[in-house]
């Protein structure tokens, strides 16, 4: 999977093949083969992104365990390389599907819920100013009951298009009702995002 010839693996540690993005997990796996080891733990199990040759990476598991030999004395740790990258995928699918709005791909009202609650502990604790915004689309059923749903799907996605437009990376966007959309503005004192919503009206309208 590696793409590594074994002559070239041949006095590299099996740490130096982890992928940079999983930093944690290399350090986590040097001390994991140290508890093996030593004797404090008799198995272990860990995710993380293994490197190719060509600088690209691939999602493995590993399963290790002391080895002993014939006379019972440990000399090694032996294990099981694993590649998951067909279940990351699908697991990262259903995280998008469970997080975003499935007609306009924006964030869904279970994301805004969260960050909220999370946002305003952030506030609590450091004094920051933060703001929501509330948008409902005046008139919404009648475009769905004169020009069909279809249509009124269209208007939703132009909406989320023109909204995300003007969200910046730190703020959260979400539609949280049929046409409900909700804004939530990180570090953002109220008359600034006054501004903010008199340009949004000025944009839908």
């Amino acid at each position: 999977c590696t793409e590594f010839m074994v002559s070239e693996s041949i006095g590299q540690l099996f740490t130096d093949f982890i992928h940079e993005s999983s930093f944690q997990a290399k350090q986590y796996i040097k001390e994991s083969f140290a508890d093996l080891l030593s004797g404090n733990i008799t198995q272990d199990h860990v995710e993380f992104k293994l490197s190719k040759k060509g600088g690209d990476f691939f999602w493995c598991e590993i399963n290790i365990s002391p080895y002993f030999n014939d006379d019972h004395v440990l000399v090694g740790i032996s294990g099981t390389v694993d590649d998951i990258s067909v279940r990351k995928k699908a697991d990262q699918r259903l995280e998008h599907v469970a997080l975003h709005d499935t007609l306009t791909g924006i964030h869904n009202r279970y994301y805004f819920d969260n960050e909220l609650k999370n946002i305003a502990n952030s506030a609590t604790r450091t004094n920051i100013v933060h703001t929501l915004l509330y948008l409902d689309l005046d008139h919404f059923k009648v475009i769905n009951d004169s020009q069909g749903h279809h249509q009124g799907d269209l208007v939703l996605k132009e909406i989320a298009r023109l909204l995300s437009e003007r969200t910046r990376s730190s703020d959260v966007l979400c539609r949280i009702g049929g046409d409900e959309f909700a804004m939530l503005l990180t570090n953002t004192p109220v008359d600034e995002a006054k501004k903010a919503a008199v340009e949004i009206c000025r944009v839908i309208t």
